[in-house]
């Protein structure tokens, strides 16, 4: 099989590749990117270093953005990248693709590569194959305070002596460590770390290398790319070079796999594992505690059916009660009612009084910019919003969302997708658009799809979620029930059906476990001000010119005309109030304007509960807000946007249509 691999060290090094010899300038400017496994902390990382308040998520895969801060370090500006977590510089996600792309094209200075001191095997597995690109690397091993809790100690010292690299320890989340990292940026080295594969092997990689001479430094990086049956760099190669050279390479392949009883891949796997365990072993000490601790019990609760069901009835049941009770009765109170109603609405009015009608109809009339854009946008969603982007961190932070991953995997299935289906799903109940981005983590188009028209759907937004608790708050508990529970059926039938019509089956569900922790006040606090500013600031110009286009609409008889025009569907199909048309026109540029604007109604009579029901069924199924239509026809391409954009329109006026219906038929008027 070849020789075992080796791990060299400065003794071995040629003096002339300059790794400990060549001084370094440290008050140059320098570009950093950021790379690391899953869940290990980049992004408060980052955030620690930068100051920057962006998505920082306890949950594998969700850094779906792109961060970039600067730093200063001996009077140099640092420019930091941060990057979606990765597994592999072999992209098989499209987050992985970004990763490599980011790499390739921003060509940094210095990697950081942050590790995982629960699991340093898997990060010194990724600085094996991050070591062939040939840039200098800045070791940081992350979470030290977790694996002090298993009973894991590090020699950071003894590390660095074997790679070459710094070597810092950091507890990002409480700030411990992170001044010591960012004064280790500028010392990055070229890393000692060397994996030397079976001898066939080494000379498979030197011949594609004599293939490519362009390519170097990475002349390396991508023979073993190709050895392990990358075909996105494969078909790089053949583009490039043309397919003469991807015949050679091919035939390169053929007669090395001839030498091996097994893939090759795992060949090269197996080596540098070899070459990390020999680390390991020198580095690593492992005590285990003498009693397990209880958030290991529970967090084996979480996933196991028997108590990991009632467990999430209880989630629930608290999200209920805190959003939409406490959030959506008691704060939408105090800041809708008491402080716009009776107090900024008046005080305006009074005001305003002599001057010309049309500027105080502008302003508080029914369309008002402040009676019905702020009062909607400030009253009602904020408050709501607070409370559920908090309860939201709480679960993201406690390590809970991957959990139910697990628990929720089995069912997803039968509607095509794996447990990393309920990330996306969930995280479209505070963001539709960023949910659609999050189907990246998923494993196959045929996921994503599925995943995206579920979102699109029927899953509520935040701001969306928030407004329907205000509306369902003013009618029976069944109204509450019927509303969210026809929501979960069309999305088990649709995603049952797609799963029969879509040809391909479900990838494989491998998921790394973080811990069950107690979630940070400051942090949680910190993350619910970030996403409740970035609504305020993304929405509430959408808010405003919603709310002055129905200005305009009903004062030139627009509205009137429309009303008209769709009174045979509106009222006579669905049973709807002539003023529904405003809804609908409203739902088609903010459906959080819309529900709100359906609430103001039924406030005043104008629906009743049937028609309060049947409305904001038809916000939940037309055609979601217009970030997220961009980011589907982006994602998924024109055709399969504009069939799930049309499949929507149908099926939203098809259930409006049964559910008033049946609720005629029955009798059932969801009064108090």
């Amino acid at each position: 099989m070849g020789r075992s691999p080796v791990i060299l060290g400065p003794s071995d090094l040629c003096p002339a590749e300059g790794v400990l010899t060549t001084p370094v300038d440290e008050t140059r400017e320098r570009t950093v990117l950021l790379l690391g496994s899953l869940n290990v902390g980049k992004t408060t990382l980052f955030n620690r270093l930068c100051q920057k308040n962006l998505e920082v998520s306890n949950y594998p895969g969700t850094s779906v953005a792109i961060g970039r801060g600067t730093v200063s370090q001996f009077g140099a500006p640092i420019h930091l990248i941060d990057t979606p977590g990765i597994e592999t510089i072999a992209p098989a996600s499209e987050d992985e693709r970004i990763t490599r792309s980011l790499l390739l094209q921003e060509k940094p200075d210095v990697i950081a590569l942050v590790c995982d001191g629960r699991n340093l095997q898997k990060s010194l597995l990724l600085a094996c194959e991050i070591a062939e690109y040939g840039t200098r690397l800045v070791l940081d091993i992350n979470v030290m305070d977790e694996a002090a809790q298993r009973g894991i100690e590090i020699d950071d010292r003894k590390l660095s002596a074997l790679t070459g690299l710094p070597v810092t320890l950091t507890v990002a989340t409480e700030g411990k460590g992170v001044d010591l990292f960012r004064k280790a940026l500028p010392r990055a080295r070229l890393p000692l770390l060397h994996v030397t594969y079976p001898g066939r092997m080494e000379s498979a990689i030197s011949l594609i290398g004599k293939l490519l001479p362009d390519t170097a430094p990475f002349t390396r990086a991508i023979g073993t790319a190709l050895l392990s049956e990358n075909h996105e760099v494969k078909r790089h190669i053949v583009t490039r070079f043309g397919a003469e050279t991807g015949d050679q390479i091919d035939g390169i392949i053929k007669t090395l796999q001839t030498t091996f009883n097994r893939p090759t891949a795992s060949v090269i796997l197996e080596s540098r594992m070899q070459a990390v365990d020999r680390i390991l072993s020198e580095v690593l000490t492992v005590s285990p505690p003498k009693t397990l601790p209880f958030s290991d019990t529970m967090g084996r609760w979480m996933r196991q059916p028997l108590t990991g069901f009632p467990i999430a009835a209880m989630v629930v049941l608290g999200m209920y009660l805190f959003v939409g009770r406490w959030g959506a009765g008691t704060l939408v109170d105090l800041v809708q009612h008491r402080l716009f109603d009776l107090t900024i609405v008046p005080f305006i009015q009074g005001l305003l009084t002599g001057a010309p009608h049309w500027i105080g109809d502008a302003l508080v009339g029914r369309f008002g910019l402040v009676s019905l854009g702020l009062s909607l946008s400030i009253g009602v969603v904020v408050p709501v919003l607070i409370t559920f982007f908090f309860a939201f961190a709480v679960l993201e932070d406690s390590g809970y969302l991957p959990r139910l991953s697990v628990l929720f995997d089995q069912l997803l299935r039968r509607i095509g997708l794996t447990g990393k289906g309920v990330l996306p799903l969930s995280m479209g109940f505070s963001c539709v658009t960023m949910a659609i981005l999050t189907t990246r983590i998923l494993e196959t188009k045929r996921e994503r799809i599925i995943s995206t028209l579920l979102l699109v759907l029927g899953i509520p937004c935040g701001p969306v979620f928030a407004v329907t608790l205000v509306v369902l708050a003013g009618l029976p508990i069944a109204a509450s029930v019927t509303v969210f529970g026809v929501i979960a059926i069309q999305i088990a039938v649709i995603g049952f059906l797609a799963n029969k019509i879509l040809p391909g089956g479900c990838s494989d569900f491998i998921l790394e476990l973080p811990p069950i922790r107690l979630p940070k006040f400051r942090a949680l606090v910190s993350k619910t001000a970030w996403r409740t500013w970035w609504f305020v600031k993304e929405a509430l110009p959408f808010f405003l010119a919603a709310t002055f286009t129905l200005y305009v609409l009903d004062s030139i008889g627009v509205l009137a005309f429309i009303d008209r025009a769709g009174k045979p569907i509106l009222t006579g199909l669905l049973g709807l109030p002539p003023q529904s048309t405003e809804v609908v026109i409203m739902s088609f540029l903010r459906k959080d304007v819309a529900a709100g604007l359906l609430g103001q109604f039924f406030a005043r009579g104008v629906f009743d509960g049937v028609q309060v029901v049947v409305s904001l069924l038809l916000i939940a199924f037309l055609t979601p807000c217009v970030n997220a239509i961009v980011v589907m026809f982006k994602e998924l391409g024109w055709r399969i946007a504009l069939s799930i954009m049309g499949f929507l329109i149908s099926y939203a006026l098809l259930v409006g249509a049964v559910v008033n219906f049946v609720c005629r038929l029955f009798n059932v008027t969801f009064s108090g």
